[in-house]
C-alpha cells in the first residue's frame, strides 16, 4: 500500500523466517570442510552459520567474529589470522568488500 513503511527482510532474505538455533562451542564443517569450534546462530535445515556468530578455526586457529550467511562470512566481521594479521569491516562471501 502507498505510504506504509514495507520494509522487507534484508539480512540473508533467502532464508528470511526459516528456523534458526543458536549454538555454543559447536564443531562444524565451513563449506570448504575446514573444521572449527561455532558459537552462534545456525541454519536447522543446514546445521551451517548464518546470522551472528564465531569461529575459531582448528587447523591454524583463525578466528572470525561477524555476520555469516550459509556458512560464508558475509555482512560485518572481523577475521583474525595467526600470523597476527586482522581485518574488520565488511565482507561478501568470504571477501572483504569495500575499503
Amino acid at each position: 500500500t502507498i505510504g506504509q513503511n514495507t520494509a522487507g527482510p534484508t539480512v540473508a532474505s533467502s532464508t528470511y523466517g526459516e528456523d534458526r538455533m543458536v549454538v555454543k562451542d559447536q564443531l562444524l564443517l565451513d563449506p570448504y570442510g575446514d573444521k572449527g569450534v561455532y558459537s552462534g546462530q545456525v541454519l536447522l535445515s543446514t546445521g551451517l552459520p548464518h546470522g551472528s556468530g564465531k569461529m575459531i578455526y582448528e587447523d591454524d586457529g583463525r578466528t572470525y567474529d561477524g555476520d555469516w550467511r550459509h556458512g560464508r562470512w558475509h555482512g560485518w566481521g572481523r577475521a583474525t589470522f595467526s600470523n597476527g594479521d586482522a581485518f574488520e569491516g565488511f565482507y561478501k562471501y568470504d571477501q572483504r568488500h569495500g575499503h
